[in-house]
Order: structure tokens, then C-alpha cells, then sequence
């Protein structure tokens, strides 16, 4: 009978869980849905403003092409013809360069409006709707006249 005990002290001694084994497992109070589970990790964002810095990256601009001698005389030709015509506040469309804030280049946009002045001060031409547009962007003068 000793040799029984002895054998029976020995695994315990050698499997201190072994009264454990036998139990049942025990179960989360309830499973936690993937909502839950997500929000978890989501106040942490290592790479904050990345995107925004890639859309900012692939975002294109133009490089402002210079105009030819023809092409000054001519834009000078229809600034003077502009000029003339003041008084009736004549509707104008303008083909300018747009100097990008943050990158190199810009982009060429087309502005239509009736102009009401020109400020040889300040180089800048004055619509009747308040806008102010720099002479040097001009690079086209389209009119209806």
C-alpha cells in the first residue's frame, strides 16, 4: 500500500496541475464583436497625415511655359486695346498662370469678367465683381470685341 501512495505523491509532485486537467474550460462572459475588438487599436495611428502627404506628392502641377516675343507683343497689343475700351467695362477672358503655394509650378486657369480698371501701380488688372488679378500671371486676352 505504500508503494501506491508513493506513486500517486510522485506525480503530483512531478504535475502540480494535474488536479486542473480534469475541469472544464472556462468561457468569456460574452465574445467581443469586431466592432469592439477594432476600436481597440484605433486611437493609434503611427503614420498620421501620411495619406494626406501622398495625395499632396501625386498631385501634379504645370510648369509655367515662357512667352515667345510674338506672343508679348501681342499680349501687350490687347492690354492697350483693353485699356481703350475701359469706360464700357468690356467682358474679357484670361488665360493665366496659377503659382502653386506649396509646390513648384502651378497651373493655367482661364478667368472670364468685365474689367473695371487697370492698376499700372501695382501691376494688377480690377474686375467690376472686386477680384484682382496680377498682370504678370496674364498670358492670353481673349475679348468679344
Amino acid at each position: 500500500m505504500n508503494a501506491i501512495n508513493r506513486s500517486e505523491v510522485t506525480k503530483r509532485e512531478m504535475n502540480p496541475y494535474e488536479e486542473l486537467l480534469d475541469r472544464a474550460r472556462p468561457e468569456a462572459p460574452s465574445p467581443m464583436s469586431r466592432a469592439h475588438r477594432a476600436a481597440q487599436f484605433a486611437p493609434f495611428a503611427a503614420l498620421t497625415g501620411l495619406e494626406e502627404a501622398l495625395d499632396e506628392e501625386a498631385r501634379l502641377t504645370a510648369r509655367r511655359v515662357p512667352l515667345s516675343p510674338e506672343e508679348e507683343d501681342a499680349l501687350n497689343a490687347s492690354l492697350h486695346a483693353l485699356e481703350e475700351r475701359l469706360p464700357e467695362r468690356p467682358t474679357v477672358t484670361l488665360l493665366c498662370f496659377e503659382d502653386d503655394p506649396t509646390k513648384d509650378g502651378g497651373r493655367y486657369v482661364t478667368v472670364t469678367g468685365r474689367v473695371r480698371a487697370v492698376d499700372e501701380t501695382n501691376g494688377e488688372l480690377l474686375f467690376c465683381d472686386g477680384r484682382r488679378l496680377p498682370l504678370s500671371a496674364v498670358c492670353a486676352i481673349t475679348t468679344s470685341w
